[in-house]
């Protein structure tokens, strides 16, 4: 980093207020709650697009939940 992005972060850091240098940054986790419901909203959505795949994404569905819940037992 060059001296004067140096500065400017300094200069910028003294600017914000306190609290804000305390805060974690914000992140996003993927887990197997959030991921149940996105598989779902995926098939739907596939099965809405082309109704002649209604088996074979329903089958891939059935297959990924209950992958997804045995992994909390292993």
């Amino acid at each position: 980093m060059s001296e004067a992005t140096q500065a400017r972060h300094r200069a910028l850091i003294g600017t914000l207020p306190p609290s804000a240098l305390r805060r974690p940054p914000m992140t996003f986790t993927m887990n197997m709650a959030l991921l149940s419901p996105l598989i779902a909203l995926l098939a739907g959505i596939l099965i809405l697009v082309m109704p002649r795949l209604l088996n074979f994404v329903v089958a891939i569905y059935l297959i990924l939940i209950g992958i997804i819940g045995l992994a909390a037992y292993f």
